[in-house]
């Protein structure tokens, strides 16, 4: 009978069946391959209607030509306001003036009331191949049709963090 830890490695390789990483892209177990595309997010409050339109128009323009599977995720991030705490608290050490020790400490609960209650959301577009030369097809057609502006190819690391993230839930992940 095998282990618990074997087992268990056996059940999560039928769940997540990647082999491992080439050239950039995940290689899964069957043969077909998987990417990330970071979708760049902007300001909806404060974008004028001319560039909200052309963004529009852009990820319209690219569902009517990708006509393959691609699933969009979106993902929630604590905020880390860790090196701009450890600077106030620099700030404060040192000063000497009680009313500018009290406006730093004020600036200091206000970041750290940040990292407590306030997430960063990130957007990606999980692409499907049975190939790498399909795959980069994909890849330059998703680039080209959202362009600079709107979505970009992340590096191998950040792939590898945000694929641990969405295989371990609970985990916690700083970009």
């Amino acid at each position: 009978m095998p282990k618990s830890s074997e087992r268990q490695q056996h059940v999560l390789q039928e769940i997540v069946p990647i082999a491992e990483m080439k050239e950039d892209c995940l290689h899964l177990q069957n043969g077909k391959y998987i990417d990330l595309i970071q979708i760049l997010t902007k300001d909806l409050l404060n974008i004028s209607e001319d560039l909200l339109m052309q963004d529009n128009s852009r990820m319209q323009g690219l569902y009517k030509t990708y006509s393959d599977d691609m699933k969009l995720i979106s993902m929630n991030f604590p905020k880390s306001t860790k090196n701009q705490q450890a600077y106030f608290q620099r700030l404060i050490a040192k000063e000497r003036n009680p009313f500018f020790k009290r406006e730093q400490q004020e600036q200091l609960e206000i970041l750290q009331n940040l990292e407590r209650n306030n997430v960063e959301r990130e957007y990606y577009l999980m692409i499907f191949a049975p190939n790498l030369d399909d795959m980069r097809e994909k890849q330059m057609m998703i680039l080209r049709g959202l362009g600079p502006e709107q979505c970009r190819k992340m590096t191998l690391e950040k792939k590898k963090e945000i694929i641990f993230k969405l295989n371990n839930k609970n985990s916690r992940v700083f970009l």
